[in-house]
């Protein structure tokens, strides 16, 4: 757990397809694989050999003020999360519609499904969207703690307020320039 300069603790975890769910203390040496390029058999033996369908049900148990998952459909097939699984922690999800509609509906759990509509939206690709949206929801937590009780409110435009866009969709501001 490091001190953010946001003024809270943040714990960071990263399911990597070559060392398995690694934090950030964990001293590791460069590798070159992932889990996108692997077919569904490889992706379950080369996880479960790095045991990642225990370490990350382990790591949903433990309880914390908030989960934030960026889950790719190969990684979401290396975890085998299932409904059985019980999550302690309120959790947001980034995913793709092919992850959401794979992933149960936990009670505690908010899945925010990113569109194609989502990446003409922001003029970006989906996977710099997650990334994007992170790091916005992180600090906006982190400015303002009563926003970690909002994430849940299902009203909410939870893409469109992290991104800076208002009701109607134009873009406010973004922490980076849109690509052209």
């Amino acid at each position: 757990m490091r001190r953010a300069g946001l003024g809270c603790d943040i714990d960071v975890a990263i399911l990597s397809a070559g060392f398995g769910l690694v934090t950030e203390e964990q001293i590791i040496v460069p590798y070159d694989i992932t889990f996108s390029s692997m077919g569904k058999q490889e992706i379950q033996a080369w996880a479960d050999f790095l045991d990642i369908p225990a370490s990350v049900q382990q790591w949903f148990e433990a309880k914390g003020d908030l989960n934030l998952v960026l889950l790719g459909d190969a990684y979401l097939e290396a975890a085998s999360m299932d409904a059985s699984w019980q999550i302690a922690t309120p959790t947001i999800l980034f995913c793709g519609s092919v992850a959401a509609s794979r992933l149960p509906d936990w009670h505690n759990v908010r899945k925010v499904t990113l569109t194609r509509e989502d990446a003409r939206r922001l003029r970006q690709g989906l996977v710099w969207i997650k990334g994007y949206l992170a790091s916005r929801l992180l600090e906006r937590v982190c400015r303002e703690p009563g926003f970690l009780h909002r994430l849940f409110d299902l009203h909410l435009d939870l893409i469109g307020e992290l991104a800076g866009l208002s009701e109607a969709g134009k873009q406010l501001s973004l922490l980076y320039p849109p690509a052209k």
